[in-house]
């Protein structure tokens, strides 16, 4: 699969669809079909990895729309200056993976301008379960509307995830120490024993949870 970067101004547009938009373009049955989320994220996982090896970080991976994939798979990042390429340290950072000054310790920086992978791993893992099961995890700690703060252990309960494993990923990307991991083995092997169910709750919104085999 190939990695294609494009600078606005000096390339032709990209191809494709953006990646913000892919979920709308799936049909009821695609919508709670685990294997194609975990398909896709394979993918995406694949070239960051890949890119990681090279010293290349996506600071602001999660601002989808400047994500593009086209028919034959190949991701396409057109936001250059969002690329943080070895010691070029880059201004901006996706405002979806919360506070900005919960990054700023040892474990999301090598100084006060470069980022280390622990972001990209930290940003996978959220865009999968934005994808894949509705769920933004950047509102953790914050207050629900009765006033009590988001726990993990909540959303945990909520899409019915019990995988130790997993759950143990989780908690230590969540923290700003320790090591992140990219979570590739632990969405396949979720997509092998699992499948999803979504459940109507109100104004076309749905929780999607998921379900042993």
């Amino acid at each position: 699969m190939n990695i294609i970067f494009f600078v606005g101004y000096t390339m032709p547009p990209a191809t494709g669809k953006e990646l913000s938009n892919c979920n709308r373009f799936r049909n009821k049955s695609q919508f709670t079909n685990l294997k194609i989320y975990t398909k896709d994220y394979l993918k995406l996982e694949d070239v960051v990895k890949r890119a990681n090896a090279q010293d290349v970080i996506f600071p602001d991976f999660l601002t989808l729309d400047n994500i593009f994939i086209d028919e034959q798979g190949n991701y396409q990042f057109i936001d250059y200056e969002g690329i943080q390429i070895k010691d070029n340290f880059v201004m901006a950072m996706s405002t979806s993976l919360g506070n900005q000054k919960l990054y700023d310790n040892p474990k999301y920086k090598i100084n006060q301008k470069l980022f280390t992978n622990n972001l990209d791993k930290k940003s996978l893992l959220y865009y999968y379960f934005l994808n894949t099961l509705n769920v933004n995890l950047a509102n953790v700690g914050i207050l629900d509307s009765y006033g009590n703060p988001i726990t993990l252990d909540y959303i945990f309960y909520k899409i019915n995830l019990t995988d130790y494993d997993f759950m143990q990923k989780i908690r230590v990307a969540m923290q700003n120490t320790g090591t992140n991991e990219y979570i590739g083995e632990d969405v396949l092997r979720m997509s092998e024993k699992y499948t999803l169910d979504a459940i109507p709750i109100g104004n076309g919104l749905y929780l999607k949870r998921y379900r042993k085999k």
